[in-house]
C-alpha cells in the first residue's frame, strides 16, 4: 500500500484539474500497461480532453463525436466501468469519475484506455485497486470545486457541501449500506470525518466480524486522505486472514504502513482493533491509544475493556517496531459494546468546569437496556444537551455494537 500513500501525499497540493487527472491517469497507466489513455470531460454540452498519455492518433477516427458522446453519457448514467471490444486488438477501458452525495452529483469526467491486442488483465484485487485510486481522484477533483474562502468557524452550515464529499468515502467503504451478522449502529457527523475520525466493519467467513476505529489529529483534505489510505488498507487486510485475525499482528501491520506517513507528515493515528467470533461469543482485541470501549452486559453492568492494565501502547505510526498486546472476552449474547474518540469521551465526561468519570457509564447503564437504534437516539440526544457541556465544540463519533442472540 506504500504507492498508494505516495499517490495520497503527491494529492494534496494539485489544485487543477488537470494535474489530478494527469496523476490518476499516470498511476493507472503504470498499473495496466494500455497502449494509450485519455482523460475527457463534458463542458458546454462538448466533450474536451482534458490529458492524454501514449500515442492516441490511431484511436482518434475510430469513434465520430456522436458516438463519442453517447458513450460518455452511458458510462456516467450508469456510474461504473465499462468495457467495449472492437474487432481482434480494439479493446477500450471506460472509467467515470463522478461523486455521488446528497442532493448533488459531481460529474468530473472519464478516463479512456484502449488496450494492446484486445486484451485487459483485471482481477478482483486489481479491479479494487483500480477503484480505490479513482475515488481519491474524484475527492481530489470535488474538493478543488468547493470555495476556499469558506471559514473553518462556519463549517456546520457553509461546508456542508464538502463534508457530504468526505462522508462519501466513508460510506462506500466501510460498508453501510450492507447488512451485517453483528448487530451495529454509529453515532457520527460529517464534521467526524473532516476531523480525521473513522470505522470500518467487515466479516471474514460465516462468523466472524472486524471492527477498526481511528483517529487522526488532522482536518480538512489531509483528514479525508489518511482516512482513505486507512480503509484501503483495511480492505487488503481482510485478505491476509493471518494477520487480520490476531489483532496484535493487525495493529503491528497498519502501524508498519502508517510509519511512512508519519516520517513524512508528523501525524499520528489512535486506534481500537477487535476480532468477533459470533458463535463461540468471543472478542480477540487490542489498542493503539485509543479509549477503552465499554461493555454493557445483559444485566446493564458496565465495565471497560482492557487489554493490561496500565499498560501503554503507541499511537500508530510512532514507531515502526512498536508492539501492541492483545486480549481475549466471552461476551455474553445481548451484551453491548460503546467505542468512543478520544476527544468525544473527553467531553462527555465533562460536566461544565468538572471532570467526572463516573458520569457517562451512569448514562450507559441507563440507556444499555433500550433497543440498539433507541440507544444510539437516546445517546446522541444526551451527548447533544451542551447545555450541560457533555458534547459542545466536538465531531462524534462511537460505535454501538450487539452481540445477537
Amino acid at each position: 500500500m506504500e504507492d498508494l500513500y505516495t499517490l495520497i501525499k503527491d494529492l494534496k497540493p494539485l489544485s487543477s484539474k488537470k494535474d489530478i487527472g494527469l496523476l490518476i491517469l499516470n498511476r493507472l497507466t503504470a498499473l495496466l500497461k494500455p497502449n494509450y489513455a485519455s482523460f475527457v470531460s463534458k463542458e458546454n454540452d462538448s466533450l474536451k480532453v482534458i490529458c492524454q498519455i501514449g500515442d492516441v492518433t490511431p484511436g482518434k477516427n475510430i469513434f465520430n463525436k456522436e458516438t463519442s458522446e453517447n458513450i460518455y453519457d452511458l458510462v456516467c448514467e450508469q456510474k461504473k466501468t465499462t468495457t467495449l471490444k472492437l474487432g481482434e486488438n480494439d479493446l477500450f477501458f471506460f472509467i467515470p469519475l463522478i461523486d455521488n452525495v446528497p442532493e448533488s452529483d459531481y460529474e468530473h469526467g472519464m478516463f479512456v484506455l484502449n488496450f494492446p491486442n484486445g486484451v485487459l488483465n483485471l482481477d478482483d484485487e486489481m479491479k479494487e485497486k483500480v477503484n480505490f485510486i479513482c475515488d481519491l481522484g474524484s475527492l481530489a477533483l470535488s474538493r478543488i470545486l468547493i470555495p476556499r474562502e469558506k471559514k473553518k468557524d462556519n463549517v456546520n452550515n457553509e461546508n456542508s457541501s464538502e463534508l457530504d464529499l468526505l462522508s462519501k468515502v466513508q460510506v462506500a467503504i466501510s460498508g453501510t449500506n450492507q447488512n451485517k451478522k453483528i448487530l451495529f449502529n454509529v453515532i457520527e457527523d460529517v464534521n467526524a470525518i473532516a476531523e480525521g475520525k473513522t470505522w470500518w466493519i467487515d466479516e471474514l467467513g460465516s462468523d466472524i466480524t472486524l471492527v477498526l476505529i481511528a483517529e487522526a489529529k488532522c482536518e480538512g483534505l489531509p483528514a479525508a486522505l489518511i482516512n482513505g489510505y486507512i480503509l484501503g488498507l483495511m480492505k487488503g487486510l481482510k485478505g491476509k486472514a493471518e494477520i487480520a485475525l490476531k489483532p496484535e499482528e493487525a495493529l503491528k501491520y497498519l502501524n508498519k504502513e502508517l510509519n511512512l506517513v508519519f516520517k513524512e507528515a508528523s501525524l499520528l493515528v489512535n486506534a481500537w482493533y477487535g476480532v468477533f467470533n459470533l458463535d463461540a461469543r468471543r472478542v480477540r482485541f487490542a489498542n493503539a491509544n485509543h479509549p477503552e470501549p465499554y461493555l454493557i452486559g445483559p444485566e446493564q453492568q458496565v465495565t471497560r475493556l482492557i487489554v493490561e492494565k496500565n499498560k501503554n501502547t503507541n499511537s500508530l505510526g510512532l514507531n515502526v517496531n512498536s508492539d501492541y498486546a492483545e486480549g481475549n472476552l466471552y461476551i455474553s449474547s445481548g451484551s453491548k459494546l460503546v467505542i468512543f474518540t478520544k476527544d468525544l469521551l473527553e467531553k462527555a465526561q465533562s460536566i461544565g468546569e468538572k471532570h467526572d468519570p463516573y458520569w457517562l457509564p451512569q448514562v450507559l447503564e441507563t440507556v444499555g437496556a433500550l433497543p440498539l437504534s433507541e440507544m444510539r437516539k437516546s445517546l446522541d440526544n444526551i451527548l447533544s444537551e451542551s447545555a450541560s457541556g457533555t458534547a459542545f465544540g466536538t465531531s462524534r463519533l462511537a460505535l454501538l455494537l450487539e452481540i445477537p442472540s
